[in-house]
């Protein structure tokens, strides 16, 4: 598809649904596993999306409240996706902003391909 952000690996059917995959190195600006890995699927108001990744290490539920925002060196960090920066138990903790990973015309053709199948 023209105009899809190169982290997009492609579009997959996924409990029924087509469902963009969303290379999370690439989005970072690293290089993607050829082997493929796992998916964690992610939740959009309305949307599913999943992210390739190379190891789940854990998942957990948070409140993004307790982060803190993007300090503004870092705001262009991952084409500027990143949403929050803090910390969690130690460790750099980022959160993605979703709603803003694809264009707005990819999620309308998979939705008009999803009612027409």
């Amino acid at each position: 598809m023209a105009g899809v952000p190169p982290f997009l690996r492609g579009v997959s059917i996924i409990r029924g649904e087509p469902t963009p995959v969303i290379g999370l190195a690439s989005l970072l600006g690293g290089t993607d596993s050829p082997e493929g890995g796992r998916f964690v699927m992610m939740r959009i108001p309305e949307r599913r999306l999943a992210l390739a990744v190379d190891e789940v290490i854990g998942l957990r539920s948070l409140d993004v409240a307790e982060l803190g925002s993007v300090p503004p060196l870092l705001r262009d960090a991952a084409g500027g996706h990143l949403e929050v920066l803090g910390t969690l138990d130690g460790r750099l903790l980022g959160a993605l902003s979703t709603t803003r990973l694809l264009p707005e015309a990819l999620w309308d053709s998979l939705v008009n391909r999803g009612e027409t199948a």
